[in-house]
């Protein structure tokens, strides 16, 4: 079963938010061979950081979980996202209700990074406003600053 389990950590096509499970089971239905998440890492063959950045992902909103693409790409699938832009929006904004919004708008309309960090930056820092209007002032800077 362990053997199992590392092997579907190992996949390429799970979530982070999968992944992150997975590595959460490890160590607790094997405490004594994967003491911390270090352990984990080294056995699958990935960073610290990153079984981290995984297990992270689980203690986001639900509707966030299920926005996280399967895998990362290039090109994130319309409709999600990536799992480290959600791990930041959780990062600079504290309240779930925002981060939810922030992501829907960001995995539902794909943009630049840079307006995408725009987006979120703004999110955060300044007052409470629709997402739509943040997403439309972002891409109009951002176009405006390209020409």
């Amino acid at each position: 079963m362990e053997i199992n389990l590392v092997e579907n950590v190992q996949r390429e096509d799970l979530s982070a938010v999968e992944k992150g499970r997975l590595c959460m089971r490890l160590r607790e239905q094997y405490p004594d061979h994967y003491p911390n998440w270090d352990g984990i890492a080294q056995r699958i063959g990935v960073e610290p950081d990153t079984v981290r950045a995984w297990v992270r992902t689980l203690e986001l909103p639900e509707e966030i979980q299920e926005r996280i693409a399967p895998r990362e790409t290039a090109r994130v699938p319309k409709g999600k996202i990536a799992y480290r832009t959600a791990l930041e929006v959780a990062q600079k904004i504290q309240d779930p209700d925002r981060q939810v919004e922030v992501i829907q708008r960001l995995a539902d309309e794909p943009l630049p990074g840079a307006v995408a960090q725009e987006i979120i930056r703004r999110a955060a820092t300044e007052p409470p406003a629709d997402v739509s209007l943040l997403v439309q002032e972002a891409a109009e800077e951002k176009i405006g600053r390209a020409h």
